[in-house]
């Protein structure tokens, strides 16, 4: 306690009168206040927007705020959450071409083809399918075919090709080469003029055919020389 004196003016009639009043001022104590949590704020935008990301909201130790030496709120100003765990899309991409398939011809042009997959990686989550072909194909063994027949071996020149169609190149009926597979030799050279024409006739614009060497299709340009046949075509579609 504190003690203090003061002077207290009263009024009586006309005279002033002083008195000396002794007072007692007491300590007045402040309650202690603790603080408390107010409400939590919005959450924050999630950090991804598939794939798993997290967001975050806060409070404030405000409701109300500590004072006079009250206790801070307890437990944590900050919350956090998952959120957009869904899985991201992901997009096809094309894998590497596989080996190309065979010829579709010894000779005279023919095809192929190679594969590749939408695997690298596949498409999943709604990801887009990969763009462009999955089949290339390319020309292959454009190189003219060639084959030959000798006179009375009863084997025929057989040319087939496919579903394209035959384009007679050359041919040549007759002995004018050492260099066959008839075991034929001859100095000179002796061919028949129908040879081409005859060949054309019997295999242009079909798919297969097969020509004979013999004199009753081509003549006799050697009077009475064994002789050959060859001939060079390619296959074209229609």
């Amino acid at each position: 306690k504190q003690w203090y004196q003061r002077r207290v003016a009263i009024t009586a009639g006309q005279k002033d009168l002083k008195i000396n009043e002794d007072c007692c001022k007491k300590d007045v104590k402040t309650a202690e206040v603790d603080g408390g949590w107010g409400c939590y704020g919005d959450w924050t935008e999630c950090s991804a927007e598939c794939g798993g990301g997290s967001q975050i909201r806060s409070r404030e130790c405000s409701s109300p705020a500590p004072a006079h030496g009250g206790a801070q709120c307890e437990g944590d100003m900050d919350e956090f959450r998952e959120c957009n765990t869904n899985p991201c899309p992901v997009d096809g991409g094309w894998s590497d071409y596989g080996d190309w398939t065979e010829c579709s011809a010894e000779c005279g042009g023919g095809s192929q083809m190679r594969n590749r997959t939408c695997t690298h990686p596949a498409p999943a989550h709604g990801g887009a399918q990969c763009e462009g072909d999955s089949m290339e194909t390319q020309n292959c063994n454009e190189q003219a075919c060639t084959a030959e027949a000798c006179e009375h071996s009863g084997i025929p020149i057989s040319i087939n090709c496919g579903e394209e169609l035959i384009n007679i190149k050359h041919a040549a009926y007759g002995v004018y080469s050492n260099e066959n597979t008839c075991g034929l030799s001859y100095g000179g050279d002796c061919i028949s003029e129908t040879s081409l024409q005859a060949m054309k006739e019997r295999c242009d614009g079909k798919n297969s055919c097969a020509v004979e060497a013999l004199n009753s299709i081509f003549g006799d340009p050697c009077g009475g020389i064994f002789k050959y046949l060859t001939a060079t075509w390619e296959c074209k579609t229609g």
